[in-house]
């Protein structure tokens, strides 16, 4: 949770833009009910991390969003 805004529209924001829409976002959050998992899909997230991760899974999606495979 951020003071103004929270990861979710942050996310449909840069979705919307024409410069950001294709950059893949991978969201690392504490929120990790399905709720928000289904939220974070929704407002265009590539991938949703939950806290504590492992820094591996983490390494795995970054290099599977950008090379286009995604999860």
């Amino acid at each position: 949770m951020l003071p103004d805004t929270d990861g979710f529209e942050i996310c449909r924001k840069l979705k919307s833009e024409q410069g950001t829409a294709q950059i893949p976002i991978v969201m690392l959050t504490a929120l990790s009910d399905e709720e928000h998992q289904r939220k974070g899909r929704e407002c265009g997230a590539a991938d949703y991390i939950t806290k504590p991760f492992d820094p591996g899974v983490l390494m795995a999606a970054i290099k599977d969003n950008a090379s286009g495979n995604g999860h």
